[in-house]
Parts: C-alpha cells; sequence; structure tokens
C-alpha cells in the first residue's frame, strides 16, 4: 500500500527529530578522542563512540553488548517507582526503618520551608536555625538537588559561609537535601581524600522473584572531578569482584584527557588494581541486605558511601549507567539479565 504524502512526512520528520537526539546524546568529550567513521560506526549500532575505548568488540562483538541507545528507551524501567526513586528526597523516607545504613542528618528543604529532618531533632527551629545547628554540629554539610545528576549543583556548607547560604540562597532554591558530609573509610581515603568514594551497586529481580546483586564498581574523586567522584566530571571507575571485593584497574573515561585504564590513582599514586577492600563479607552481606528491602523495585543502582559509621545510602538511581555493567564484560553474557533485560522491553540483535 502506497502511502500518502503527509504521512511520509512525518514518518521524515519522526526519523530526523530521533537523529537529532542521537547527535546530542552522542556528543562525547572532546578530550576524548573518537576518529570520525568510528563515531559513525558505533553510533548506528547504537553505542557511544567512546565506547571504543572500554568495550572489547574484537573479544566479544557488538551484539553480547547492550546499546546506549537501546539501554536508554527502558526508561521508566520501574514504572511510578521511577519517579519516586530519582528524587533523592524520598530515599531517607524509604529507609528510615534502618537509620543504620543513612548519613546522620537528613534534612529535606523547599525554598526554606523544611520537608523532614531526619537523625537530627528539629525542636521547632525555622530552616535557617537548623543548618546553622547542623552545621555546629557536623562541621560540614552536603546541599544536593533533589532531582539533578552528575554531581551538579552540589554544595559544601560550613561555619564560614553558611549564613550566606541562608541569607542568599535558602529561600530561593527549590527541593533539594542536606546531609552531614561523610568520612570516608580509611582504605578509601588513603586512594582519594577530598571527595566522598562511593561503591556503586547494580542490581536487577530475577526469574524467581528476588534481587540479585549484579554489578558492584568503586568510584573515586580525582583532582578534575574535586568534591565529588563522579566519572562524567573525571572520576575514576574500578570494576569490584563480587566474592573477593578485589578491585580491577580504575578508569577514566569522560571529562579528562588522562583517559584509559589505570592502576594507580591519576593524582595520589595509591594502588588501585588488586586492592581489597576490607572487610569485605560484612560489606557484602549489608549490601545483600540493602537489596533484598528493595523489593519493590526490578532494577536499580545504589550509591553507597564506606565510611567508619558502616556502608551509608547516598542515593538509589532508577536506571544506572550501563557503560559501568559492561567494563568487565559484556551484560547480556549473563543469562539472567538477558532475560531479564529483554522482559523490559530492550531489543536484542
Amino acid at each position: 500500500m502506497l502511502l500518502s504524502t503527509r504521512l511520509r512526512n512525518r514518518i521524515k520528520l519522526s526519523l530526523g527529530l530521533q537523529n537529532l537526539i542521537r547527535l546530542r546524546l552522542y556528543k562525547e568529550d572532546p578530550r576524548i578522542p573518537v576518529d570520525r567513521q568510528t563515531t559513525k560506526k558505533l553510533s548506528k549500532r547504537g553505542f557511544l563512540p567512546g565506547s571504543i575505548h572500554y568495550y572489547d568488540f574484537d573479544r566479544y562483538g557488538y551484539e553480547a553488548y547492550v546499546t546506549h541507545w537501546g539501554y536508554m528507551k527502558l526508561h521508566p524501567i520501574n514504572g511510578t517507582f521511577s519517579r519516586l526513586i530519582d528524587n533523592k528526597a524520598f530515599v531517607p523516607v524509604l529507609m528510615r526503618n534502618n537509620p543504620e545504613w543513612l548519613p546522620e542528618i537528613c534534612i529535606s528543604f523547599d525554598r526554606g520551608r523544611v520537608g523532614y529532618a531526619y537523625g537530627f531533632a528539629q525542636n521547632g527551629r525555622n530552616g535557617g536555625e537548623l543548618l546553622k545547628a547542623a552545621v555546629k554540629h557536623a562541621g560540614k554539610l552536603i546541599v544536593k538537588p533533589v532531582n539533578a545528576t552528575g554531581g551538579n549543583k552540589v554544595e559544601i556548607l560550613t561555619g564560614e559561609n553558611i549564613d550566606a547560604f541562608i541569607e542568599e540562597k535558602l529561600y530561593t532554591r527549590s527541593k533539594y537535601l542536606v546531609n552531614n558530609v561523610l568520612v570516608n573509610e580509611t582504605y578509601s581515603a588513603r586512594i582519594w581524600p577530598d571527595a566522598v568514594n562511593t561503591i556503586r551497586v547494580v542490581f536487577f529481580r530475577t526469574a524467581s522473584g528476588s534481587n540479585r546483586v549484579f554489578r558492584i564498581l568503586h568510584r573515586f574523586g580525582t583532582a578534575e572531578s574535586g568534591h565529588v567522584d563522579n566519572c562524567g566530571k573525571g572520576g575514576m571507575v574500578a570494576v569490584v569482584d563480587l566474592q573477593k571485593g578485589v578491585m580491577g584497574k580504575g578508569l577514566i573515561y569522560k571529562g579528562s584527557a588522562r583517559y584509559g585504564y589505570h592502576e594507580h590513582h591519576v593524582d595520589t599514586g595509591a594502588q588501585i588494581a588488586g586492592a581489597a577492600i576490607p572487610d569485605w563479607p560484612r560489606k557484602l552481606k549489608t549490601i545483600e541486605q540493602i537489596v533484598a528491602q528493595l523489593d519493590f523495585l526490578d532494577y536499580g543502582g545504589l550509591d553507597l558511601a564506606p565510611t567508619p559509621d558502616g556502608l551509608k545510602i547516598l542515593e538509589i538511581n532508577s536506571l544506572p549507567e550501563i557503560t559501568l555493567c559492561q567494563l568487565e564484560e559484556p551484560a547480556l553474557l549473563d543469562e539472567e539479565f538477558r532475560e531479564f533485560i529483554i522482559k523490559k522491553g530492550y531489543r536484542v540483535a
């Protein structure tokens, strides 16, 4: 059957919009070189051009990897719960029966109005008084917009700048979360002391109905990422062996001209490759307990901070970056995960 001119034009417009979206998604960091031919080839297959530097296509081929473009189409993978957990302010509410897994101070603000104040007595204080008391108690606070990603718009509050924040921003900024600044566990601080170095845990629901830990990675800040450990700002990430708790090489794949794999931290020189995370069996047990408690989710990425007081939940990501799940080997080689993601609507080539 022949298509009408109007329908053909609408199809062309739709394809054109998709290509524009792809171009926007595939705009890579210019400091990580990818030639035009490779960019075109990978983009056509649904991959980010930079994946040529960290996916082993020669060994595994293209079909074993989950594509970036196909993966992004799965959002919202948890249905209405995706919007819930992508809002950082809901994490303390969801986990309030397990305060040992949360930062000591969790305060939700919206234009100066206090939504909740967990772990720190509110005592009828207004927003400004509560913040001053919290800074006095903890020394440092971290302020995060509830829907921001990649460590964007994060601020550190101390006794020196708290008055300016209250006067200039407290009553104008909407929807943000305040926590005490966490302290790294000793092993983590030795690798990079100037950011909270988090553990990313990716999990999914198996056919049996239980949540399974799929991948664990450790992120570290660098001189370029500053007081956050986000890979998009030049932070490092290392795959963690689930059973042994031993880290692989640290990878920089965004935001830095020092891209590639490194056995040592690029600034401190501390060993990453082969380094074991202390007390791993206990940490893994805690991780499995947290994941089991999130039984209302089919999929997610936990960001945990290893501190002297145990693992602390910072946030839950509904659709965690798929790149991190495929650094060591393609995700689709895992039969359970392959079955899961296909049921969620992913189209295997």
